[in-house]
């Protein structure tokens, strides 16, 4: 066996003799037989960052992995998407929102690697931001450049600021159920089972490919 998983505590696992808390926003988004602990955070950005928080405060994990899902923004339009790939993505940002110009004392972007068990699986042109809900319309938001792409999750970014101030590795494992558009909420509903199966393939894989230092 390559790698040693181990239970440390209410959604810790052992990597490589280093504690990682894996979580999600709801259970249901796994197959009830992942077969590693995870800790439900909640849906939304509030309640999913009030959650950590609370976790936090007992457990020292030396980095935290979100599994879930999110809505691509592209420029192209499409009527039906299937679940991707999972990827692993350690940048976050805010929300790319057509004018809108911040102020320069607000963090607009977190780079949250620092774990190098997963630093060298992590997708560099994948940018996570977060909003409210899903998002229907793509007019509202600024299109990414060629070869980048801006995924939404409900969750990622409150997370990513929480650990980025606090030094802990923070990545994101995500599948794309769906395009931004008025679509997106009944892609979300067709592909998220399925999604959920892709993630917890991707991670039992990556974990067997890691050999023990």
């Amino acid at each position: 066996m390559l790698i040693d998983y181990a239970w440390a505590g209410r959604g810790l696992v052992t990597l490589m003799a280093q504690s990682v808390l894996l979580c999600c926003a709801k259970r249901f988004e796994l197959p009830m037989d992942f077969p590693y602990p995870l800790e439900e955070v909640g849906v939304g950005l509030f309640n999913s960052l009030f959650r950590l928080q609370e976790v936090m405060a007992e457990q020292k994990p030396q980095a935290v992995v979100l599994l879930g899902t999110g809505g691509l923004l592209s420029s192209t339009a499409t009527m039906e998407i299937l679940p991707g790939q999972p990827f692993l993505c350690c940048q976050f940002t805010l929300p790319p929102y057509r004018h809108e110009v911040l102020l320069e004392h607000i963090p607009s972007h977190y780079r949250t690697d620092g774990f190098s068990p997963l630093d060298r699986f992590c997708r560099d042109e994948y940018f996570v931001y977060s909003s409210f809900g899903i998002s229907t319309q793509k007019d509202a938001f600024v299109l990414p450049p060629h070869g980048v792409f801006f995924v939404e999750n409900l969750e990622a970014l409150g997370l990513a600021a929480f650990c980025s101030q606090r030094g802990i590795p923070f990545y994101a494992l995500l599948s794309v159920t769906n395009e931004l558009g008025p679509h997106a909420r009944k892609q979300w509903e067709k592909n998220h089972i399925k999604a959920g199966e892709l993630l917890a393939q991707w991670w039992l894989a990556i974990s067997s490919s890691l050999e023990v230092a």
